[in-house]
């Protein structure tokens, strides 16, 4: 760190954190996310803010007397940032039964406080390149990872009668759909005489595109099937 600290370079600082924050923050907004726009900026630059006043106690505990009770480790105030955001990031992981959301929120709050803290350290070049990074993660590779044949998961479930549809010939059909199942429960309702098949289940997504709601207007039509749901 610098041993002096102007405020023309302290607003430069904060100014950039805050640009880069803001631009970030644009692309989870856009999408519908809890951390947009306000939130980026504020972790961004709240980053580089701690990042200033570790540079200010630096420069203060460099120029007190080496008998004086100034000994402090400044890093620890960066440090304490990155693991309070963590708390942050965890927020916005949502889990709906077997969907997951928010991680890239999560991951992108975790990287918008470290450039922050390149910004607030001095490091401008490196939170510059770090940011264009970023840009091309967000805004352009979402682009081809739509061409993409990924992988997808879903839950298919059959409330049936006894007579309707057992649990291996539901795997079978599962199968012969070309979908994977990948977990299976099943609970009983003995006073109404009806079961409840939940198979968790994987499957290619453009290739299989159409077939979960095929499957389902197929097993709705079964006898002695009450219900069938996907998810």
């Amino acid at each position: 760190m610098p041993l002096t600290l102007g405020w023309g370079q302290v607003l430069l600082r904060l100014c950039l954190a805050a640009a880069a924050g803001a631009l970030i923050g644009i692309n989870r907004g856009s999408h519908g996310r809890a951390a947009g726009l306000r939130t980026m900026l504020l972790v961004c630059t709240t980053a580089a803010l701690a990042m200033v006043l570790a540079n200010f106690i630096t420069i203060e505990a460099n120029k007190a007397n080496a008998t004086t009770a100034w000994r402090i480790d400044t890093m620890r105030l960066p440090l304490g940032i990155l693991t309070g955001i963590g708390f942050i990031g965890a927020g916005a992981i949502l889990r709906r039964k077997n969907l997951i959301r928010g991680v890239t929120t999560a991951a992108t709050i975790w990287y918008v406080t470290v450039l922050g803290l390149c910004f607030g350290g001095g490091f401008l070049l490196l939170g510059s390149i770090a940011t264009a990074i970023a840009c091309v993660a967000l805004f352009l590779l979402p682009i081809p990872e739509q061409k993409l044949d990924q992988d997808r998961y879903g839950q298919l479930a059959v409330t049936t009668r006894p007579e309707g549809i057992s649990e291996d010939e539901l795997r079978r059909k599962l199968a012969s759909s070309g979908l994977k199942p990948v977990g299976m429960s099943v609970r009983h309702h003995v006073s109404e005489k009806l079961k409840r098949i939940c198979f968790d289940v994987q499957y290619r997504e453009r290739e299989m595109f159409d077939v979960p709601q095929q499957l389902v207007a197929e097993l709705s039509h079964r006898p002695g099937v009450v219900e069938v749901s996907w998810k």
